[in-house]
């Protein structure tokens, strides 16, 4: 709380839980000649990077509705979830069970 004079904040770090119902949801569109990479032998691998920090990272990624449980003090989580993909809108949500930070989210044909 701030009552007078001028004031210049600079790197704010803004935090929040997130619980279920506010999760982001990121979307990504699976064409159709993508998922026939799949089906002739390609995987779509879900990678995310955490900040190097060495603490536990707790939580589950819904794929399509379908969890991904993930419990790891690395900087990095990586899942095959060519099972849970499919041609067309797909959709990824991150439910972390502790505050966790994600610098980079990437799903991708491998």
């Amino acid at each position: 709380e701030i009552d007078q004079g001028k004031y210049i904040l600079e790197q704010i770090v803004l935090e929040k839980e997130v619980g279920e119902e506010e999760a982001p949801r990121y979307v990504f569109t699976m064409q159709v000649a993508d998922f026939n990479a799949i089906t002739a032998g390609a995987h779509v691998l879900l990678d995310m990077t955490f900040a190097h920090d060495g603490t536990r990272k707790i939580g589950a990624v819904y794929m399509n509705g379908y969890p991904v449980y993930f419990d790891t003090y690395d900087y990095r989580f990586a899942y095959d979830i060519s099972g849970l993909v499919g041609p067309g809108t797909n959709v990824v949500r991150i439910i972390p069970d502790i505050p966790v930070d994600i610098v980079r989210l990437k799903v991708g044909l491998v």
